[in-house]
Formats: C-alpha cells, sequence, structure tokens
C-alpha cells in the first residue's frame, strides 16, 4: 500500500496536493527519472514507519534546487516525525548515510538526490512503569529502564525520551555520538513534571536498617559504591557525613564503611520510623558522557547523586558539541574524593573538550560547583564553553575555572546572564575542610587563557565571597569580567590573590567590572523568583553578548537585563 507524498485522502482521478516544488532554475520542471508524477513523491509503507519514499534522481547532471514549505502529510500520529535527506551523489534506500533531518520550517536546498519519509523511527520511548525492555521502544511499546538505552545502537538524529511523571535510579551512559546537524537528543515526552533520574537508594522502610550498637544503625543490604549525602523528609534536611563510626554521635550523622559496604546512621529509633523519607545519595556519575560528540540533553530531573550530576570526562579526545538544557539539578556531591575532601558537582566538564552549552538549568544544594570547567593535566587545547541563562542558589559554588598547567590552553569561554544566589547556603558549607563559597571562582590557574568573559551576571549573598580568584592565580588578561551586578558589597566582599576586597579596591586589583554594580537587583522573591521588580538597577545595565532569549524564552532587549530574565 501507498500514499502520495502531500495527499490526505486523495480521490480517483483528483491530483495532488504537493508540498514540494522542483526548479531548474529557469522556471522549468525537471523530470524526476523512473517516475512521472513529478510533483509527488510517494510513501510505501515499512515496519515502524508510517511511510518513505524512493530515493528520487532529480534527473540532472546538476544539481537542482528542492523546495519543502510545508508539511502537508498526515498520518493522526503525533509521535511521528517527518523528516528528508538529500545529497548531490546517490544514496541507496535503505543507507544509513547521509543523515535523515527532521523538518521543521520551509526550506531550499541544492541537491540532485532527494529521499523523504514519515517516521516513529527516530523516536524511543521509556516508560519506568508502563515499559518492556523486550519491546519495539516505539510510543505503543516503550522500552523500560536506562540499562536498555545504554546499550541500544542509536545513529545521528535520534531521540531517546523518558516519560514526564516517572523516576528511574539508574546510571545514563550515552552510547552514541551524533553527527554535525544531527544530534542525538535525550528528552522527555508526556505532560507532567520532568522524568527523574535519582542517583540514590531508598531506604525508608524499617526494614532497611538494623541495630549495630546503641544508636548506630546500620543497613540491611550493602551499598557498594559511597554514599555522599542523606537526604531527610523529601529535602526538609541533610545529613551529617563523617569519617568513621565511632564519629557518629548526633542524629542524622553517617559512615560508609569500605570494607563491609554498609551505611551507618546515628538515630534515637529505627531510622525507618523517625524519618518519613530517607534518600541515600551514592557515587555514580550519574549521567557520563566520553568520547562522545553531538549530543543534546534536556529536559530532565537529575538529583540524589553522590558525586558529579553530569560529567563530560575528556580525558580522552572527542567530546565536542554538547548542548545541556532546560535540565533541573539538586542535591549532589558530598562522596569522599581523598578523604577528608569531598567532591561533586553538577555539570563537570573535564580536560578536552570543544562547544559545550549549558543552558536555561536550575542547580540547587550542589556540594561544589553548579557547572564547572577542570583541565588539570598537561599539553591539552578546549575552547568554546558557553554558559548562559542559568540559575543557581544554596549551593557552595556557582561557576569554577581551573587550568592547572602552562602547557595548556583554554579559550572562548562565555559565561552569560547566570544568576548565581545564596553561594555556601547549602548542605555542604558547614561540613567542608575549607570553606569555598562564591559566585565566580577563578582557582589555581596557571595556564594559558585567552579570550574569556563573565558578564551580565548577578551575584547576590554569598557565606564567604561573591567572586573569588586563588592565590597564584591572576586574570592576566585571559579573562573579562563586567557588567556585572554584584551584592552586597563589603570590607572581605571579593578574594583576589590571597587578600580580601571591597568592590572599589577589586576593580582596582583586577583590572575588570569596570561597567559592573554593586545594588540589590530586587528579585521579586528572593530565593524563589529571580524575575525583576520595577525599579531594579539591573534593568537595561548589561552589554548585548548576542544572546536572542531569556530564560522565559523572551526576546533580549538591546541593552539586555543583567541576570537570568527581561524586565516586561
Amino acid at each position: 500500500m501507498s500514499k502520495a507524498f502531500g495527499e490526505q485522502t486523495p480521490t480517483l482521478g483528483e491530483d495532488p496536493v504537493s508540498w514540494q516544488t522542483w526548479s531548474d532554475g529557469a522556471g522549468g520542471i525537471p523530470e524526476i527519472v523512473g517516475n512521472a508524477d513529478w510533483g509527488k513523491l510517494k510513501l510505501d509503507y515499512f515496519p515502524g514507519e508510517e511511510g518513505r519514499s524512493a530515493v528520487y534522481d532529480l534527473g540532472s547532471a546538476k544539481v537542482r534546487k528542492f523546495t519543502l514549505t510545508e508539511n502537508r502529510y498526515g498520518t493522526g500520529s503525533e509521535d511521528a516525525v517527518l523528516q528528508y535527506r538529500v545529497d548531490t551523489i546517490s544514496f541507496l534506500q535503505d543507507d544509513v548515510l547521509p543523515a535523515w533531518t527532521n523538518y521543521s520550517v520551509p526550506f531550499s536546498v541544492n541537491c540532485r538526490y532527494v529521499q523523504v519519509r514519515e517516521t516513529t523511527l527516530a523516536f524511543k520511548f521509556v516508560d519506568a512503569t508502563n515499559g518492556n525492555d523486550g519491546w519495539a521502544g516505539t510510543f505503543a511499546a516503550p522500552w523500560k529502564t536506562i540499562a536498555k538505552v545504554n546499550a541500544a545502537t542509536l545513529v545521528p538524529g535520534d531521540f531517546v525520551l523518558f516519560k514526564r511523571g516517572e523516576v528511574w535510579r539508574e546510571k545514563l551512559v550515552i552510547p552514541s555520538s551524533g553527527a554535525a546537524g544531527y544530534p542525538i537528543t535525550f528528552g522527555a515526552y508526556g505532560t507532567g513534571a520532568k522524568p527523574k533520574i535519582l542517583g540514590s537508594v531508598n531506604l525508608s522502610e524499617d526494614a532497611d536498617w538494623e541495630v549495630d550498637s546503641g544508636n548506630i544503625w546500620k543497613t540491611t543490604a550493602t551499598i557498594t559504591v559511597d554514599v555522599g549525602n542523606l537526604i531527610f523528609n523529601n529535602e526538609a534536611s541533610c545529613g551529617v557525613k563523617r569519617g568513621t563510626k565511632v564519629a557518629c554521635v548526633a542524629q542524622g550523622e553517617f559512615f560508609w564503611e569500605d570494607g563491609t559496604h554498609l551505611l551507618y546512621l546515628y538515630s534515637t529509633s529505627n531510622p525507618g520510623t523517625f524519618y518519613t523519607a530517607i534518600e541515600a545519595a551514592k557515587y555514580n556519575d550519574l549521567l557520563y558522557i566520553s568520547e562522545r560528540s553531538n549530543i543534546t540533553i534536556q529536559d530532565l530531573d537529575i538529583r540524589y547523586e553522590g558525586h558529579h550530576a553530569i560529567f563530560l570526562d575528556g580525558w580522552e579526545p572527542g567530546i565536542s558539541n554538547i548542548t545541556i538544557q532546560r535540565c533541573n539539578f539538586a542535591y549532589i556531591g558530598g562522596v569522599f574524593e581523598g578523604a577528608p575532601d569531598r567532591a561533586g558537582n553538577g555539570i563537570e566538564v573535564l580536560s578536552e573538550f570543544n562547544n559545550v552549552i549549558i543552558r536555561y538549568n536550575t542547580f540547587e544544594q550542589i556540594y561544589d560547583s553548579s557547572f564547572c570547567l577542570e583541565i588539570p593535566d598537561a599539553n591539552r587545547t578546549s575552547s568554546n564553553y558557553q554558559a548562559y541563562y542559568n540559575i543557581t542558589k544554596n549551593s557552595e559554588q556557582g561557576f569554577l575555572y581551573l587550568v592547572a598547567r602552562n602547557t595548556t590552553h583554554c579559550s572562548l569561554v562565555r559565561v552569560y546572564n547566570n544568576v548565581f544566589y545564596n553561594m555556601g547556603g547549602g548542605f555542604s558549607h558547614s561540613q567542608r575542610v575549607e570553606n569555598e563559597a562564591s559566585g565566580f571562582t577563578y582557582w589555581g590557574s596557571s595556564g594559558i587563557t585567552t579570550n574569556c568573559e563573565f558578564k551580565n551576571n548577578i551575584i547576590h549573598t554569598s557565606a564567604e565571597y561573591l567572586a573569588f580568584i586563588s592565590p597564584g592565580s591572576a586574570l592576566a588578561g585571559g579573562w573579562t569580567l563586567d557588567y556585572n551586578n554584584y551584592y552586597p558589597d563589603g570590607a572581605a566582599a571579593f578574594y583576589y590573590a590571597g587578600d580580601d576586597y571591597t568592590f572599589a579596591n577589586w576593580k582596582i586589583a583586577t583590572g575588570g567590572d569596570a561597567n559592573s554594580i554593586v545594588t540589590d537587583p530586587k528579585f521579586v522573591t528572593n530565593g524563589t523568583d529571580f524575575h525583576l521588580q520595577l525599579g531594579s538597577g539591573a534593568i537595561n545595565e548589561g552589554v548585548n553578548v548576542g544572546l536572542s532569549t531569556d530564560m522565559d524564552g523572551v526576546a533580549v532587549a538591546d541593552p539586555p537585563e543583567i541576570g537570568a530574565f527581561e524586565y516586561i
């Protein structure tokens, strides 16, 4: 059975309603070799696809212009996608390349060969409640587990979509790379809350615990990796991690033992009774990307991870063209990383990379940095890191930059229009060996830094410093800090290379922030709503950095506001 592409339900003798046209550049209509119907591409049904055309040859030794003006083909399936692929050289109907492209807006392209399809093959659906890993991964027959995704063979242009309102407790290891212009996208489908990927073990039942001795309780089952944090009563409070079992002497203090792989917790009664809910955040690196390129992560809720929520591991080359957008990160980090030091970042970008975009995300309760760029090793070249229109609150640090070796070069880092609120206000601050709260942290950076900018950001309130540049470091011309809003000022509001500074003296010492301001940005509600009120000093005080829409999708004015939202 087949349909003409462009026809809904054609009647006998009716001309097809075509949404594509052909032009030879002189107003003529070329033939399509082997098919008399120049105005339509015929779709045949294939398993898993609504319809696919043959590979059409436009019938000339020279390339022609193919124009797609609208999708007039309808299947009734909101989960099918219209795709096309074109080339100047011949390809076969079932070839993997050239890659399929999703149709979204009218376009014209020069080509000789063209193929179209409307398909669900580009989508893999995952439903933790009603899925089955033995199924096809379609909308009607979704997969169940992240383990199935990890083992999947994905191709450029694919989508892996997790059902909204569902919860997984598994590590996602990105299995394949996309291609330039054809990323593999991991996101969400359906309605309701973003899908949750948790790095924790739920220990909320009495049966999860037994007495060790006195008021020390231990888990009845082993946990094979370190636990960085305990989150009690649906995020009402957190535990306090100790280095030994005997050091646990007050309610909520805990210790994970490497030898037994048991978790010990001080509690005056069975923890499953004392607390209504307990989440034990394990060491997972919950979403892991290594030697992968052209990947988009979006619309996920990632929380209760003991180390890094997303780890872009560039120790081996290959990390490039990664976009992370519209995700939520909460209660991340805390495992030992060489005791007594502990660690954990929202998004960790390590060593070698090219073109990483972090935008429109929220971060809260992060042990170390919400998003950071760390290159601790020598002889690396990394560039194009963008972090814009993100909100972080109640975390130790907002953005951290470290390039440690003088043979390493990092360039084109852009940190724009973020809000960093209440740095050091999270669970980690009182448990740290060293308190390092700040919105902007430039740490131990002796590497080569060129053409990096920190602009249009708001840093509001910190338990230590609003901005921090460590001893032995200097901006050295590699970073430009300007058009930021810091609040409040004070005798030790800023730290530069060994000394505390007021804002005025910080500007002199660093040579930066000439157009920055120190004023209350007047958020609608401190801590929860970071839109600006009328009269905010941040309105129209930014600089045009080439961004088009704010965190709400509102068009950015010129000059823009400082912070994550335009005032409307």
